[in-house]
């Protein structure tokens, strides 16, 4: 396995405050004989439910998330981050708008993966559990099953 380094800059909720972050996350890639990986992409958001807090003079292991504010990380990274930043802002901003268009069809689908995911797990709402993880489905994971909702819409 080869560790690849995925960072990512993303809008969340970090030590009860919600600011631009800067991620890294460990990827582990099986090694392929006479193959090359190309990209990895992602749309969505990082996991910050398991994220720790950036360590610059630690390693990251596999499958780790490390975060921190994008404005307490240290200024070269800083640096490296800005040509980003102009096209999250536009992305971000367009994701926003779709989401305002779309918003009672996207409720609905949540809604839908809530309980999917509910009764996946034999939990009924109204419980202190089904709570936390519809608060989970809603925060959380509200952009990368936005962008899962709109996969499904263009594929109807």
């Amino acid at each position: 396995m080869d560790l690849w380094i995925l960072e990512r800059l993303g809008w969340g909720k970090w030590k009860t405050k919600f600011r631009l972050l800067y991620v890294m996350e460990g990827i582990p890639v099986p090694q392929i004989e006479d193959a090359e990986v190309i990209s990895v992409n992602s749309n969505s958001s990082p996991y910050l439910v398991g994220a720790r807090p950036l360590e610059f003079d630690e390693e990251i292991l596999a499958e780790e998330v490390q975060v921190s504010a994008l404005a307490d990380v240290p200024e070269a990274l800083r640096e490296k981050a800005l040509p980003c930043l102009a096209d999250f802002t536009a992305i971000f901003a367009a994701t926003l708008s779709q989401m305002e268009v779309y918003d009672q069809e996207f409720d609905q689908f949540v809604e839908s993966k809530i309980d999917e995911y509910l009764d996946k797990i034999g939990c009924l709402r109204g419980k202190k559990k089904s709570l936390a993880i519809e608060k989970y489905f809603r925060n959380e994971r509200r952009a990368e099953l936005f962008f899962e909702f709109l996969e499904v819409k263009n594929k109807a």
